[in-house]
């Protein structure tokens, strides 16, 4: 059987468009766990702010300790990952620099209302996902950056007294439907 070029062509190309696949759907399996973890946390963090807003600080340094731990245990157990510890390294660093940006950013706005804060670090989150898809490519991260960016806007407008319930149950829902949406492709 002789192929021309044509099919030949056509072959490599399927072949390419396969590997792409391949590749975005095992990006999108490797993000789920940081998306439950997350979302989980943001139930349990929020929830436990609209009982104790004039602990919101202490109650999200905690959580967030326990994310950034958590989150490191995935980074360093993930199937298929080089022995090096570069990428672990990136993961503690990007967490560093993301503290270092709102401690920056409340000296410099000093914001009055904890809900004031926890909509702030919302907003930066929703857009990192958002940015960080559109740089990779990932639409379902841009879908789960741009619901939780209008979803936290939403509430700390139409429901600032309820704000941390709010954010609770439906910014940890949603990114506890983005974990399962993304593991689920």
């Amino acid at each position: 059987m002789k192929v021309d070029f044509e099919q030949a062509r056509a072959a490599l190309e399927s072949a390419a468009a396969t590997r792409h696949r391949s590749a975005q759907l095992r990006s999108y399996a490797l993000a789920s766990p940081y998306l439950l973890l997350w979302g989980a946390i943001w139930v349990l963090a929020f929830g436990l702010c609209q009982w104790q807003p004039e602990r919101s600080g202490l109650i999200w340094m905690v959580f967030d300790v326990i994310g950034v731990a958590l989150g490191l245990v995935i980074v360093l157990r993930r199937p298929g990952r080089r022995k090096s510890n570069v990428v672990g390294v990136r993961y503690v660093g990007i967490c560093a620099s993301l503290c270092l940006f709102f401690w920056a950013a409340f000296f410099i706005l000093r914001p009055v209302h904890s809900e004031q804060i926890a909509a702030f670090i919302s907003l930066t989150v929703a857009m990192i996902y958002l940015v960080g898809g559109l740089v990779l490519g990932k639409w379902r991260i841009v879908v789960t950056g741009a619901i939780l960016a209008f979803i936290m806007l939403f509430g700390y407008v139409f429901f600032q007294n309820h704000f941390f319930s709010w954010m609770s149950i439906v910014g940890g829902g949603v990114l506890l439907g983005a974990g399962f949406w993304l593991k689920r492709v």
